[in-house]
Parts: C-alpha cells; structure tokens; sequence
C-alpha cells in the first residue's frame, strides 16, 4: 500500500535517526579500537536487531508483515545495506568519526543524482541548491592532513558513499510498497545470514565489554524504523540532505570519547551545512503552505 506522503515529518524522522546512527558508530568504533573485526560489529548489529524484531513480530503478531513479492529486492537492500555498514564501522577504526561522517556527506549528492535518473522523482532548484551548498561545506571537513589520517580510510570512507545512496534509493524503492516491519526484518534476517558465514573465519571471541554489544545493538535497532518510514513518505532527494547534520553529533562524541578536538575546517563546515539543511526544509515549509492554500481554496 502507498504510503501517505509527508516531507516534513520525514525530515523529522530522519534527522533523529541521524543521532542514533553516529551513536552507532561510537560503538563500533569502540569495539574495532578493543580488537574486534568490522565483520563481527555488522554481524552482532544484525543478530540483534534480528532477535528483537522476531521478538515484536510474534509479541504483538504480526506474521501477515513477513510476506511479500520482493524478496530480491529485500535481499539487495539487506546486501547493499551491510556492505554500507562494514565499510562504515571499517573506516571508523581507522579514523576520526567526524572525519567519517563528514567524507559521508558526499552520498546526498550521489542520491539526489539517482533518484532523478533511477526513481524519475522530480528534483527541484531549491533541493539541488541545497545539496551543492552541503557539498560547499564537504570541502571544508573533508581536509584529511596529518599522520593520523590514513589513505585506506578515507577510500573505505568514499566507498561507504557510495554505498549508502544505494540504500537510500532501495530503502525509497520498497517505500512505496513495503511495510516498514516488513523491510526492517528482512535486512536483519539477511544480513545475519550473510555476515554469519564469514564468523567462523574472522570470530575473536564474544567481546568482554558487553555493554558496547548492548548500545551497538538498541541504537543500531532504533534508527532503523525511524530511517525506512521516513524514505516511505518523502522523496530521497529531500530526506537526504537532513544527514548533513549527523556531523554536531559525530564532532561531540569524538571530542567527549576521543578528544578529537574540532578545527576550524570542521566549525566552518558545520555551519555551511546546517544553512542547507535550513534551506531545505524553509522550502518544504513554503511548499506545504501553498498546498493547503490551494486545496482551501478549491474547497470554497
């Protein structure tokens, strides 16, 4: 069934899971800094996230939500979507996380690219506007000097980009069909599946520190239905500019766990992309005033 369409409140949506997302980082950041292969951190995400829908599903039953006619593409999403998280918790061991983050916010570029192209979604001058003013910032974060900084991880780091706007056009794809229980199972059933088989070769041990497997799993979880519902009634090219404000959180926690103390590069950036965030969603505001307008005015 098509989900009613709501820009705003996906907006909404997908700026809290953007929280939830950099904390999920920190965790697994934290996990690769103890020891623990990248392949273990997207497994463990998985398996939980796996058990607590399986827990909710027969809880509250909702078996009529496990069938569809897609699970090609569930399982693509599923892939895709693990490959993006690996090549995430990847880049963070070997970086900062708001250098991550920041490298990251070339992907709205790539989405809002695709969905004109791929999704014939209808990308106007006000969100292109708004993505090159973040892309202006990207240039200003993404200033990787330094022995700190390795070569490896800032091409992970691109290729996690690239990744990731392939969920995002997915995620809008089985949107407009799909059920968010739906979709969120299935990329946990075949994201354990698929990072399980690699365990018996890459398994260190259950990790000491069960608390960082415990933050890993809940905020790993709960970005999840914020994240799909909100590709489920707004267009990609709108949603994915919102992301560029994962940086405050990104800078905050590296500053607090790590003590990446933020450089000017990175305040100057922050501030160019919150300006595109507020440009977005000023737009959207306009947008559905005039809607109302229209449709009181067709009313009367």
């Amino acid at each position: 069934m098509l989900a009613k369409q709501n820009t705003l409140k996906g907006i909404s949506l997908y700026a809290l899971a953007a929280l939830f997302v950099v904390c999920m980082g920190a965790f697994g950041k934290a996990m690769s800094d103890a020891g623990h292969h990248p392949l273990e951190v997207v497994f463990y995400r998985a398996l939980g996230g796996l058990i607590i829908m399986s827990i909710y599903i027969c809880a509250f039953k909702k078996f009529d939500d496990l069938k569809t006619t897609k699970h090609k593409a569930h399982l693509s999403r599923s892939l895709v979507g693990s490959l993006a998280i690996l090549l995430f918790f990847w880049a963070v061991s070997l970086l900062p996380l708001s250098t991550v983050t920041a490298i990251l916010y070339l992907s709205p570029v790539l989405v809002t690219v695709m969905s004109a192209l791929i999704l014939k979604e209808h990308v106007g001058k006000f969100r292109w506007l708004a993505v090159a003013i973040g892309f202006l910032g990207t240039l200003f974060l993404i200033q990787p000097t330094g022995e700190a900084y390795s070569l490896l991880g800032i091409t992970v780091a691109l290729l996690n980009t690239v990744a990731t706007a392939g969920v995002s056009i997915l995620l809008r794809d089985l949107g407009s069909s799909e059920k968010t229980t739906t979709t969120i199972f299935y990329l946990f059933l075949y994201g354990t599946i698929a990072t399980g088989l690699f365990m018996p070769f890459i398994w260190t041990g259950l990790p000491e520190i069960w608390w960082l497997v415990l933050g890993l799993v809940v905020t790993g979880f709960i970005n999840q239905p914020l994240k799909t519902q909100a590709f489920r009634i707004a267009d990609a090219s709108a949603i994915s500019p919102v992301q560029y404000f994962n940086i405050i959180w990104a800078t905050l926690i590296g500053y607090m766990v790590w003590h990446n103390v933020p450089t000017p590069n990175i305040v100057i950036g922050c501030l160019i992309v919150i300006t595109s965030n507020a440009i977005i969603i000023w737009r959207e505001k306009i947008l559905k005033t005039r809607v109302k307008t229209a449709t009181s005015t067709k009313v009367l």
